[in-house]
């Protein structure tokens, strides 16, 4: 018997409050043996409309849960500023967590500050495999 190994993603697109803004949040991750490890994210927006900028934007990368041979649940953590990027590809390689489990987390999420004049407002979008 082998190892029964699959890799997924997952495309999420969404606009801001004033759909001036298209964001996209997209993940990619291994599955192996009941365990899932996050390997690339990327994302960006597109262009922007009735005098609306990105005038900043972060992504959290995150797991959580069981990594195999341990007890207890780990997180692992990676915070990065896109600054007004159009477009950008994080890729790392977790340490795989037991999934499907409560609690578990596989993810990222998509933050940005958009401006107008003198408005402000934030946007936010997760896209999670579990």
């Amino acid at each position: 018997m082998g190892t029964k190994v699959f890799a997924a993603s997952q495309n999420q697109t969404n606009s801001d409050k004033t759909y001036s803004v298209t964001f996209k949040l997209n993940i990619n991750w291994i599955v192996s043996n009941g365990y899932a490890s996050l390997t690339k994210v990327t994302g960006g927006y597109g262009s922007c409309i009735d005098h609306v900028y990105v005038d900043n934007s972060s992504v959290t990368n995150a797991t959580n849960g069981q990594i195999k041979g341990s007890s207890g649940y780990t997180q692992q953590v990676d915070d990065k500023s896109e600054g007004n990027s159009l477009s950008w590809s994080i890729t790392r390689n977790y340490k795989p967590v037991k999934v499907p489990a409560s609690g578990a987390n596989v993810g990222a999420t998509y933050f940005a500050t958009l401006k107008r004049g003198n408005s402000t407002w934030k946007f936010q979008t997760t896209n999670r495999a579990y």
